[in-house]
Order: structure tokens, then sequence, then C-alpha cells
């Protein structure tokens, strides 16, 4: 469990979003590439995993950490 939160969190540090303009407004959203994308949604999947799992306790409360932010993380793009 511990490696693949280390894997998690490593990922995440140095991901670069892009700045697009939203349809014909003035407003900027923010953007993953396809990979980057589908990344997300298997560590979402990673993470929820081990919210279930037994052995969760030592780890549980980084767990929700990056069950938040990497949902907030959904919702923004």
């Amino acid at each position: 469990m511990e490696k693949q939160l280390n894997l998690i969190i490593n990922f995440w540090k140095d991901i670069e979003f892009e700045l697009i303009q939203h349809k014909n407004t003035t407003i900027h959203t923010l953007k993953l590439t396809e990979e980057n994308f589908e990344t997300l949604e298997e560590h979402q999947l990673n993470i929820n995993n081990m919210l279930l799992s037994k052995y969760v306790a030592y780890y549980e409360k980084l767990v929700e950490k990056w069950k938040q932010d990497l949902g907030a993380i959904y919702d923004v793009v």
C-alpha cells in the first residue's frame, strides 16, 4: 500500500495542466492529456480500493487526503 501511495503522490507532483480557452469566451479551463486523465481515473480506483482494505488504518488519513485531492482534480478538469 505504501508503494502504491508513493507512486500516486510522485506522479501528481509534476503533472502539467493545459490552460485552454472555453468555447468563444474569455474564460480559460484546465485540461489534462487523455493519458493523464486515464491515469487519474486509475489512481482514483486504486485509492478507493485502499480505503476498502482492512490494512488501511496506518495510512487512512493520507489515503483520504488523496481521495479528496484526486476528486478535486477530476471535478475541475
